[in-house]
């Protein structure tokens, strides 16, 4: 159902799994994230939810934590998608596309920082140039 294009259908069928008692309910949780997140949207927070539920079922698994990476980072949530990220390329350092986005959220991470420390600046030239302009 991933293969055709059918998210929907294929997160119905995931969770459908894990009400029946699949022996891999992480598995299940994991795919569930997968089609979600590739309905994109509305559907992200979902999406980090089930892969979450994964995590916590079995936490020694690098794609989950790829995939929820993935999805911190469209959400612009560079900091979990940098330590996710960070976890999957610990576990599987053989993963290009993880070390890639690893990398690139780690990145991320720092160039909202220089933003936020750049705007500090700007706010505190205007603060002090009003005052002054007040004193004069």
């Amino acid at each position: 159902q991933l293969q055709s294009g059918a998210f929907g259908s294929a997160a119905e069928t995931y969770e459908r799994a894990i009400r029946l008692g699949y022996s891999r309910p992480s598995r299940c949780h994991n795919g569930a994230g997968v089609a979600l997140s590739l309905m994109g949207g509305e559907y992200d927070r979902a999406a980090l939810e089930q892969f979450s539920m994964a995590i916590e079922l079995d936490a020694k698994d690098p794609r989950v934590y790829h995939n929820r990476a993935a999805v911190y980072k469209r959400l612009n949530r560079f900091s979990e998608a940098a330590r996710d990220a960070a976890v999957a390329n610990l576990m599987d350092p053989t993963d290009t596309i993880t070390r890639r986005l690893a990398a690139l959220s780690a990145a991320e991470v720092c160039a909202v920082k220089i933003q936020a420390m750049v705007r500090g600046k700007q706010a505190r030239r205007v603060a002090i140039a009003r005052a002054s302009s007040r004193q004069s």
